[in-house]
């Protein structure tokens, strides 16, 4: 049986060797330590950069790994926003959300 975090190396391997247009990702780093979550970020960003990739996680290192954050927000609103020095603020007060909750 697969720890955690072996499970999620294997899915990142799968990532690199598939390489799929779009990867919808759940916490896929959450039992990886943070070296190790930078290794296969950045690995995903060299060797299959085509891949469109959509995490979902609660970590404020996944943003450098990211060029938007998506805000989902009360009655089916959302808000996509570019990661820039515009809008900063905004994102800091959506992750300040996201790890207090």
């Amino acid at each position: 049986m697969l720890s955690l975090g072996e499970a999620q190396r294997i899915a990142f391997a799968r990532i690199l060797i598939h390489q799929p247009s779009f990867v919808f990702c759940d916490e896929i780093t959450a039992a990886l330590d943070a070296h190790n979550e930078e290794h296969l970020y950045s690995a995903l960003a060299k060797y299959a950069p085509r891949t469109c990739l959509v995490s979902v996680g609660h970590r404020p290192a996944l943003l450098r790994h990211h060029s938007h954050v998506l805000h989902l927000l009360e009655g089916g609103r959302w808000q996509l926003l570019e990661i820039n020095a515009e809008n900063a603020a905004a994102i800091d007060r959506i992750t300040a959300l996201t790890t207090t909750a």
